[in-house]
C-alpha cells in the first residue's frame, strides 16, 4: 500500500512550482507576484492550496477606484472582499484554477470556506458537506466540521466512495457522524423503527429509518 505522501505525489510535483514566489505576467498590462502555500492535515496529507497574489501599482491604483476605506491607503478585508470575489470569479473564465493530479489521476478541488467571514457572523461551528459523482454508478461525499474557537483545522473531516444506491443510507451515516464530532453524542439519522401490529391470525412487523 502506498503511503500518503507517494500518493500525493503529483499533486507535490504540480505544485512545485508555487511553492517560491514568482512574478508572473498575467496579462500584458498586468503584473502579478504570486506566493502558494501548500495545506496540510494532520497526518501529513494536504487538504488545499492557499494562494496570496500582489498586483503592481498601477492595476491596484485602477481597481481600487470607488472603494472608500476608513483609512485612507489602508484598507480592510471586509472593504476589500466585493473587489476579491469579482476578481476570483472571472478568473473562471481564463482557467486561472489549480490543476494537479494524485496517484496518476486528476485531483478534485472543493470550494474553501471562509473561517474569518464566518467568525465575523458570530458563527461558531461550521459544518460542509458536498458530493460528486464519481464514474457512472459511484459518487463521493466528503465532510468536515470547524469549531472556530479550536482554530483552522477541522476537527472532523471525512470523504468515502459509496455506490449511488447507498447514498441515502450514506448521508445518514455522515449526518450521525457529523453530530457525533460537533455534540459528543451520535446522531440517530441512520437508525431505524420496529413496529410490530397484529395482522389477522399473526402479527406485522413494519421498519422504517428514523426520519421516515
Amino acid at each position: 500500500m502506498k503511503s500518503p505522501l507517494h500518493c500525493l505525489l503529483g499533486l507535490l510535483l504540480a505544485a512545485l512550482g508555487m511553492l517560491v514566489a514568482t512574478a508572473a505576467q498575467a496579462h500584458p498590462d498586468v503584473w502579478i507576484t504570486s506566493r502558494s502555500e501548500l495545506l496540510y492535515a494532520p497526518d501529513g496529507s494536504i487538504t488545499g492550496v492557499r494562494h496570496a497574489w500582489t498586483f503592481d501599482d498601477m492595476f491596484t491604483t485602477g481597481a481600487l477606484q470607488g472603494i472608500d476605506g476608513k483609512v485612507k491607503d489602508d484598507y480592510s478585508s471586509e472593504e476589500l472582499a466585493p473587489l476579491a470575489q469579482a476578481n476570483a470569479e472571472s478568473l473562471k473564465e481564463f482557467g486561472y484554477f489549480n490543476f494537479a493530479k494524485a496517484d496518476g489521476k486528476t485531483a478534485e478541488f472543493d470550494d474553501p470556506v471562509d473561517l474569518p467571514a464566518w467568525q465575523k457572523l458570530g458563527a461558531e461551528v461550521i459544518v460542509k458537506v458536498a458530493a460528486r459523482r464519481v464514474g457512472a454508478d459511484k459518487a463521493e461525499i466528503f465532510s468536515l466540521a470547524y469549531f472556530l474557537d479550536v482554530g483552522k483545522m477541522p476537527v472532523y473531516e471525512r470523504r468515502i466512495t459509496v455506490n449511488s444506491d447507498d447514498l441515502r443510507v450514506a448521508g445518514h451515516r455522515v449526518t450521525d457522524a457529523l453530530l457525533a464530532a460537533i455534540t459528543g453524542r451520535p446522531g440517530s439519522f441512520a437508525s431505524h423503527f420496529a413496529l410490530s401490529a397484529a395482522w389477522g391470525h399473526g402479527r406485522r412487523i413494519i421498519t422504517m429509518d428514523a426520519d421516515g
